[in-house]
């Protein structure tokens, strides 16, 4: 029964809020916060507990749900962010106009969310993925600042990777001669790189596409940022941070544990990491060139989601757990460090540093506080909660080969420079740029503030019960023969990178330069300020001015045919009758010369 209300309730409290006339705004706002918090009570009551709806009439078709553990935490995790960011949307948005669409359109993608998640077959499955893109289009189309063509990009986009994973669905509901998600299992085995079957091999290209997409992993990536500038802060939490993320994570988890049987170390393996790595390099060197605090953290978000493709393409045990739980590590101190760019652009009118003061700890101490907490998880800083989830994925990486590791390390080396920029520009610089009145944020804007940023330190604590739990979630035990010498070693090696990129940022501050420090001149060395401006570069452009130049061309082939068609063959039809009529123009003679031809024909050929 939770299945059912879990999706029918938040739909349903959508529809009506759609419905509902505006002056009926604090009707809306109660009946948001009211079916967010009922979706979180039915999640935590039903945790857990493994249940199986089916329709007789739809049992030969196997039309099922399923609630079982990892379904279960994440929809209860969800649930949780969930009523969290209705509450900080409330608050954020009072002067927004378009709220009667954002709020319905979050409710409908809670509803399609839940029904990914409990789906146990792939019909229902693709019905609510798809679905998706609807409410992630309005709630984009709901921001200021000409959000629709950001929301078209986004729709776009989301439609060509959907594309493929419902071509992977096919052919694995084809492999598995069934549209149960429980039974499609395949077999993708290789001892020699290259013997993969070519039907298995396109299978998991598909869904791996998919799931990538989901993460907003490369290249499908480029309407994150912009989203960033134009849609709700509340958005950025909801979808970008959570729903594209506990989603992406899901199914991969789903492919790789489920679907396929999929060596550590083959090429496979090897290939999907590759692609994870390269996502997570250039997405945090993006970020450390931002001058947009959102769209750095839009950027940041998708470097750590090339951390969590990287940890669940090892195959390994502890690269699973180690994906899951940085996964819901990442969500926590991203919504925490989002609700922070909500508290500043309230009380400055931007986030852009072209347009904002500095010295905002003075004006907003508990926001600052909040930041030191979720940035202090963003870089990893020992005791929080990120920065175990991050030694794990380290150790799965480094189990496949050193340099996956290495590259990581990079890619960390260059978050932690960021966040320390960021920390020092927005609360400890001293410029005066803006002409906005400085001042904290309401009471229900940092409520859901500094619950994410409570929760980095406290996990991180405590980071036993979330690892236990989600060992639970996954039916997995982390090996016995775990090296706690190699353990420390990692560790040691993190805390030299943090104290580097701490040695960095004080030679800046002292040279009075940008607090980037070294790793500035190495971005303009590798050109990464030209990437971030050169909008040619954009996937997205790329595609779309590949499509107009492919129009163009068929245009021309359409006129050619219908050039063929309209002249050619009538021209040449009108000349074979001509010919014909010359051929039969009665003479006897003519006919006694087509009828010899024809025997001469006929014993030449026979």
């Amino acid at each position: 029964m939770n299945i059912i209300l879990s999706i029918i309730i938040p739909s349903a409290a959508g529809v009506l809020i759609y419905l509902l006339p505006s002056k009926f705004n604090k009707t809306k706002n109660v009946l948001f916060l009211a079916a967010a918090a009922l979706n979180f009570l039915i999640a935590v009551v039903f945790y857990g507990k493994i249940i199986c709806i089916c329709d007789a009439s739809a049992y030969l078709v196997n039309l099922f749900f399923r609630n079982y553990e990892l379904n279960s935490f994440m929809a209860v995790f969800l649930a949780a962010v969930t009523l969290i960011t209705s509450i900080y949307a409330v608050a954020f948005m009072k002067q927004n106009k378009k709220t009667q669409v954002f709020y319905g359109s979050m409710l409908l993608a809670l509803s399609c969310v839940n029904g990914v998640l409990f789906s146990d077959n792939f019909i229902f499955f693709l019905f609510f993925w798809e679905a998706l893109m609807i409410p992630m289009f309005l709630m984009i189309a709901s921001g200021e600042n000409k959000p629709v063509p950001t929301a078209i990009k986004a729709f776009t986009i989301s439609a060509v990777a959907d594309l493929c994973l419902m071509f992977g669905v096919m052919l694995v509901c084809v492999a598995g001669d069934s549209f149960s998600i429980s039974k499609g299992i395949c077999e993708l085995k290789a001892v020699v790189p290259g013997t993969y079957g070519l039907f298995t091999t396109t299978a998991f290209i598909m869904l791996f596409i998919g799931a990538a997409a989901k993460l907003g992993a490369m290249p499908f990536h480029s309407w994150i940022p912009e989203a960033s500038a134009k849609a709700p802060v509340a958005f950025m939490v909801f979808m970008v941070t959570a729903v594209e993320k506990i989603l992406g994570i899901y199914l991969l988890i789903r492919i790789t544990n489920d679907f396929f049987i999929i060596e550590q170390s083959s090429f496979i393996s090897v290939s999907a990491m590759t692609f994870g790595i390269i996502t997570a390099l250039v997405a945090n060197a993006l970020a450390m060139v931002q001058t947009d605090f959102k769209k750095m953290l839009s950027y940041a978000s998708i470097g750590q989601a090339g951390f969590m493709i990287v940890a669940v393409s090892t195959m390994s045990v502890i690269g699973t757990v180690a994906a899951l739980i940085h996964m819901h590590a990442h969500v926590i101190y991203k919504s925490g460090l989002f609700f922070v760019s909500g508290n500043i652009e309230k009380a400055e009118g931007s986030t852009d540093m072209n347009v904002i003061k500095g010295g905002l700890r003075k004006s907003m101490p508990y926001t600052f506080v909040a930041f030191l907490l979720s940035g202090a998880a963003f870089a990893g800083v020992p005791f929080f909660y990120a920065f175990y989830s991050k030694e794990m994925i380290y150790e799965s990486a480094l189990s496949v080969h050193w340099i996956f590791y290495a590259g990581l390390l990079i890619c960390s080396l260059i978050a932690i420079i960021t966040i320390i920029n960021w920390g020092a520009r927005l609360f400890f610089n001293g410029q005066n740029n803006s002409a906005f009145e400085d001042k904290e944020a309401s009471t229900w804007m940092f409520i859901p503030t500094i619950i994410f940023a409570l929760a980095c330190a406290l996990l991180g604590l405590f980071h036993q019960v979330p690892l236990k739990i989600i060992s639970v979630v996954l039916n997995l035990n982390l090996p016995e023969t775990h090296s706690n010498v190699l353990t420390v070693i990692l560790i040691l090696i993190s805390l030299i990178l943090f104290i580097l990129a701490v040695l960095n940022f004080i030679k800046a501050y002292k040279k009075k330069t940008d607090y980037l420090g070294y790793a500035l001149p190495a971005a303009k060395f590798l050109k990464i300020d030209k990437l971030n401006l050169n909008e040619n570069l954009d996937p997205y452009n790329i595609f779309i001015s590949f499509i107009k130049r492919l129009s163009k061309v068929l245009f021309v082939a359409d006129k050619a045919l219908n050039y063929f068609y309209d002249l050619v063959i009538p021209a040449g039809i009108g000349e074979m009758a001509r010919s014909t009529r010359k051929a039969h123009n009665g003479n006897m003679s003519v006919y006694l010369l087509w009828v010899l031809i024809g025997i001469v024909c006929i014993f030449i050929i026979f």
